[in-house]
């Protein structure tokens, strides 16, 4: 019944002038169980660069509306939607200056609740380089900085479950694995750190 629902919606969204095209392709994706992991991501950062054309505005608007208008396409990840909302609720400040409600995670922390669970420690190569896609790759984007934010926002809380299974940490290990040469194609996030010439 509720997938019904779901394409109900979806249909009418796709036709939906007051959601911008970028949202509606992050539903697409979410509905879409036939991708790999790879290309998965590679989608996902396709539709993070098409939504940073848009003004916070518009994206503030488009899942404000999906949130509204298409509640069970909403609730396909509806902390995500949120983190998009509450960081597209004002336009950015202009460099040099500040605001005290801004989130501002040190780069030099981990930061990384989840990999520093199953590995063990925070200071392992695996995790300079994810703290390096953090940093030069997803928080320069909107979405990006959307998914960091929910990330630090549940990490903590994932963290605590992973850390009481020892096939949690392994499961996690085993993606991140998989997942390294994926990011250093496509951003060349190996520099200086040698990792891939072992």
């Amino acid at each position: 019944m509720r997938f019904h629902q779901i394409e109900i919606q979806y249909e009418k969204m796709k036709n939906d002038t007051l959601i911008i095209s970028g949202i509606k392709r992050l539903i697409a994706l979410y509905l879409s169980d036939n991708l790999s992991e790879d290309e998965r991501s590679e989608y996902f950062n396709d539709i993070g660069n098409e939504i940073d054309s848009y003004s916070y505005s518009q994206i503030n608007q488009s899942c404000t509306r999906l949130k509204r208008i298409y509640p069970n396409l909403y609730q396909l990840n509806s902390q995500f939607i949120d983190e998009i909302i509450n960081n597209t609720t004002t336009e950015p400040r202009p460099s040099g200056t500040s605001s005290p409600n801004t989130y501002n995670q040190s780069s030099s922390s981990s930061s990384c609740f989840v990999a520093t669970v199953a590995y063990g420690t925070p200071l392992t190569e695996e995790l300079d380089i994810l703290r390096l896609w953090r940093d030069k790759v997803l928080k320069l984007s909107k979405l990006g900085s959307a998914f960091v934010r929910y990330y630090y926002r549940y990490g903590p809380y994932l963290a605590t479950i992973v850390e009481k299974s020892d096939w949690l940490k392994a499961v996690v290990r085993k993606f991140i694995f998989h997942l390294l040469p994926v990011l250093d194609r496509k951003y060349d996030l190996n520099k200086g750190l040698n990792y891939f010439d072992k």
